[in-house]
This record gives structure tokens, sequence and C-alpha cells, in this order.
């Protein structure tokens, strides 16, 4: 009486030049149950039906994963994403700063790692 709902997340952003364990996860519910597809598919590779997560270690590069799964003739497909971006830094500056790497690379906390070019903090927004 209910659909099947394939549901995936994983993946994520990470800082470029660097290698990361990737995970990706997926469900299968009929309803409020839990199910179990008939085949399971992550970038064409076998996984077991019965998994709900798979861990790749050492990744460097973008990697899209596209978990497919069957059930009763019926294929069912989710995507997820590994994207490795440049680090963002900010902080305020006297307006005669000149930026180094070293310099810039003090601003902020850490490196903050982000899929879009906008960030806000509490204090400032990054165009401020």
């Amino acid at each position: 009486m209910f659909p099947y709902k394939f549901t995936v997340s994983g993946g994520g952003v990470y800082k470029k030049g660097t290698t990361s364990s990737v995970t990706v996860r997926w469900s299968f519910v009929q309803g409020t149950t839990t199910a179990t597809p008939d085949t399971l598919t992550i970038n064409g590779e076998s996984v077991a039906p019965s998994w709900t997560s798979k861990t790749y270690l050492d990744v460097g590069v973008d990697t899209d994963y596209v978990i497919k799964a069957t059930k009763d003739g019926i294929e069912y497909t989710g995507t997820v994403t590994a994207r490795f971006v440049n680090p963002s830094y900010f902080g305020v500056v006297p307006s005669n700063f000149v930026p180094t790497e070293e310099l810039v690379k003090e601003l902020s906390s850490g490196d903050i790692i982000k899929n879009t070019k906008t960030y806000a903090t509490p204090t400032f927004t990054q165009n401020a």
C-alpha cells in the first residue's frame, strides 16, 4: 500500500589538497518499515543490499556517488558528491593592510570550508 522511499545522504565539502574519508549513507523504507532492496550499486559496483552505508578512504578529488537500488523491477536512484574547495579566510584589517599568504591565514581561527561564496558571522558579513 505504501510506496518505497529511497533516501541518500553523505558526501560533503572538504579542503582542496587533502584527502578524506567519505561516507555515503542511504535508507530504503516502505511506509515506516525498513525494507531491503533486491540489488544495490554505487557507481556501478554491487554492494550488499542489506548495507546502509559505505565509506571510501583517501578521497582527494571531486567525486559523485550514484547509488541505485532496485526493488520488484523498479529502480530508485540518489546521488551525493564529495567536493574539494579552497578554504576561505576572513577578518577585520586596517585600511593599509597588505595581504600575504601568511597574514591572510592568520585572519580567522582556521580554514573555513564551504560550498558557497557567502559567509556570515554574528559580527560581520564577508562583504563588510
